[in-house]
């Protein structure tokens, strides 16, 4: 059976077929009569239109990129839903990428994106494929990250605090009178690792308290990473009395 066409609207509408382009495309020069019918013969030959051709015509694909670290991160899984009502109100898809906090599989998706000719990107980084990103804004892409940035490029942030959080939460410990407090923190290759990390050393510095190392554990962000690593400090000849986790 042949497909209905706009052509097939415009004729039982009784109008051009720009008219009915500019109805479906919520233009606001189309008088409330004529959209109206426009409306009614849209619907009663149950027409869509043809998304790859409108964005060809457009050069919009109507469609985002997300790429998060791990999707079953409570913080990841709510901001992704959020992310989603908020774009469809605007018109837009949005295409769902699980990094896995591996470089690599970063690094697939960045590219698979690329090809599908996104409008916009969003992401949480892993930090190594700053050349992918600077592509994105090169093509005058909008990029935006969130939760964590790529040093040295030049894209909108979405994040918070992080060395500001870390500084009182250790802080808060420390007013309670603990002093053998232990960290467990990220990466050092994400700002949300580096910067955590820097506020418990603020906050024991501001006290003269020397940090001690064995008191420092670096992991991943990961259940499995913060379970061998607590098992660690408790483990130690003299453990932490405390321990900041910069971790949900």
């Amino acid at each position: 059976m042949r497909n209905t066409t706009i052509r097939d609207v415009a004729r039982r509408a009784g109008v051009s077929i720009s008219t009915v382009s500019r109805v479906l495309n919520n233009y606001s020069n189309v008088n409330d009569e004529t959209r109206m019918i426009v409306e009614k013969a849209v619907k009663e030959l149950d027409y869509s239109p043809n998304a790859l051709a409108k964005g060809l015509r457009s050069q919009k694909s109507q469609t985002l990129g997300l790429v998060v670290n791990n999707i079953l991160n409570p913080i990841y899984s709510i901001l992704a839903q959020n992310i989603e009502t908020t774009v469809r109100k605007y018109g837009f898809h949005l295409f769902l990428c699980n990094s896995g906090a591996n470089p690599q599989q970063e690094a697939e998706y960045l590219e698979a994106l690329w090809h599908k000719k996104i409008d916009g990107l969003i992401i949480s980084p892993t930090g190594a494929n700053i050349e992918l990103l600077e592509r994105y804004l090169q093509a005058k892409i909008p990029v935006v990250q969130i939760d964590r940035k790529v040093e040295g490029l030049n894209a909108n942030v979405v994040l918070t605090d992080n060395v500001q959080g870390a500084q009182q939460l250790t802080a808060h410990l420390l007013e309670r009178g603990y002093r053998k407090i232990s960290v467990i923190v990220g990466l050092q290759t994400v700002t949300t690792g580096v910067d955590r990390l820097k506020g418990y050393f603020d906050a024991l510095l501001e006290k003269g308290i020397t940090p001690e190392s064995s008191y420092i554990k670096i992991g991943d962000f990961s259940e499995e990473t913060g379970y061998k690593l607590m098992k660690e400090l408790l483990a130690l000849p003299v453990p932490p009395d405390s321990v900041f986790v910069g971790n949900n």
